[in-house]
């Protein structure tokens, strides 16, 4: 049997055949805009009422011959052709000029792009104008942005902190409307798979290519048209009272909380009691916490807040305890519990300190109100390094004092898997007849049962050592070191649980006590 094939070389004509036939409708899809065309109603380009769209260059590799390479080597050491791509806010091409080696810059294919000889040249509408990034001119036509200040959407969502300044605000909102030109570039090379890998044909077709896919439609003569690229002193300041006006309204729109000791006793009462019921767990609050805040608030004060201000109220918080639990471990420190504020013995003390802990300088004199709710809740977040030793330490004060695991009496101890008993009938009679010979030899034994062994003595802590642990306590002396003595005294509980909690909260719990 004889089978016929399509050669090759055919299959390859008649493909071009049909992509140049495809090409020649260039015109019937990529055309420029109305002079009439306006932005959507997009949260993105209402910033910028006269934008046409974006531009950017597309570099697509390409296989060229070696001695050609130099050209179309990128910045990027890859060999490309540099595309020209113009696209409206819809993600629809306007305008397209592939064909550029990719060694030239995306300034110098735009210019190109323009020339007044070129019968299908790239011009913009008079009083419009295109977003572009740092690599063009900022001229008529065509709104770059601020160098040397923050743009890219990457460098945005690595930084917690906002726009501070009109240029920062103006790159962050040029970037996310630009950025459809990027979208554009990426569909395309999705779609398209062809132009994420180096083509096999030669450079020569696919300029043949570019050509018919450059060509658009001229624009009406009598509109009024810019044709080139000019750097231009009254676009400069065009751009930066654009950015000027942006940055007022942003000002004016901004609500600053201000977080008053009664919003702060009502959110600190909601974090407290989903602490204790375990819903504070690795500095994490779960969802449901958060809208608890927010109900309590709301009623309490009559004030509506929001996740992102009970989030950064809860960072000062912590912050709070992080600086005064540190301040409150040294020597010379002291809580103020009147004057909610930590207490110095001395000013030698203080300047000492902050000598070398900087970020204790506002906490001189600084107020702290609700202390022990904070306490409560951060007590156990932060860490401490009580079990941090090397092997020489370690061998130097012995064994003995090393940290051991203790698990809290309100913690409950898993159970372990009880093992599963014999159920044969041979297990049975084994036990059985262990039993007798025990009970047998019983009987016959007439040597006197041993004694009952004397129950344990319970532990009692000297009342010496007692009064030593209470005038360790800052602050307890008088009449309430002596009451504190005598309620710890009577239950050895009592002294227990004191010595289980950190030094600057035993004597507000000793203050507690019935």
């Amino acid at each position: 049997m004889i089978g016929y094939e399509r050669s090759l070389e055919t299959t390859s004509r008649q493909f071009g055949n049909v992509l140049t036939a495809i090409l020649s409708l260039t015109g019937e899809f990529i055309k420029l805009p109305e002079p009439t065309a306006t932005p959507p109603d997009d949260y993105k380009w209402k910033w910028f009422p006269n934008a046409l769209g974006a531009l950017d260059g597309c570099h697509i590799d390409v296989f060229v011959r070696v001695a050609d390479k130099g050209r179309y080597r990128n910045r990027k050491q890859d060999i490309t052709t540099n595309m020209l791509g113009v696209v409206d806010w819809n993600m629809k091409f306007l305008y397209v000029l592939p064909g550029w080696e990719g060694s030239a810059s995306d300034s110098k294919v735009l210019k190109d792009a323009m020339r007044i000889d070129r019968q299908d040249a790239f011009v913009v509408l008079e009083g419009k104008y295109y977003l572009v990034d740092a690599g063009y001119t900022n001229g008529p036509g065509f709104l770059s942005l601020f160098q040397s200040t923050r743009y890219h959407l990457k460098e945005w969502a690595a930084s917690i902190l906002g726009p501070q300044t009109e240029k920062e605000l103006y790159n962050l909102r040029h970037s996310r409307a630009r950025n459809v030109v990027e979208r554009c570039f990426g569909l395309l090379k999705k779609k398209w798979a062809i132009l994420c890998s180096c083509s096999f044909f030669s450079i020569e077709d696919q300029e043949i290519d570019a050509e018919l896919a450059a060509t658009v439609p001229e624009p009406a003569d009598d509109v009024a048209l810019i044709r080139s690229v000019q750097l231009s002193d009254t676009w400069s300041t065009f751009r930066q009272d654009l950015a000027d006006e942006m940055f007022a309204e942003y000002l004016a729109s901004r609500t600053y909380l201000v977080w008053t000791n009664e919003m702060d006793t009502a959110l600190l009462s909601v974090l407290v009691d989903h602490h204790n019921r375990g819903d504070h767990a690795q500095n994490v609050w779960k969802p449901h916490v958060y809208n608890a805040c927010i109900k309590h608030v709301k009623e309490t004060c009559n004030i509506v807040i929001n996740k992102d201000k009970i989030v950064a109220r809860i960072k000062t918080f912590d912050k709070h305890y992080e600086v005064i639990n540190k301040m409150l471990s040294q020597s010379g420190f002291g809580w103020d519990w009147d004057n909610n504020m930590v207490s110095v013995d001395s000013d030698e003390v203080w300047a000492r300190y902050v000598e070398e802990n900087k970020d204790a300088t506002p906490y001189r004199h600084k107020k702290v109100k609700n202390w022990q709710a904070i306490s409560t809740i951060y007590s156990k977040d932060h860490a401490t390094g009580v079990g941090a030793r090397t092997g020489g330490e370690c061998a130097q004060v012995g064994s003995s004092s090393v940290p051991q695991v203790v698990v809290e009496d309100d913690e409950e101890t898993p159970e372990l898997p009880k093992k599963k008993k014999q159920r044969t009938a041979d297990a049975i009679m084994s036990m059985v007849g262990e039993l007798r010979m025990t009970f047998e030899e019983a009987l016959n034994s007439t040597a006197p049962l041993p004694p009952p062994a004397p129950a344990p003595a319970p532990k009692v802590t000297p009342s010496s050592e007692i009064l030593v642990e209470l005038k360790k306590i800052p602050d307890l002396v008088g009449n309430e070191l002596l009451i504190a003595y005598g309620k710890v005294t009577a239950n050895e509980r009592t002294f227990e649980s004191l010595m289980a909690l950190p030094m600057e909260l035993r004597k507000a719990w000793l203050m507690t006590l019935p």
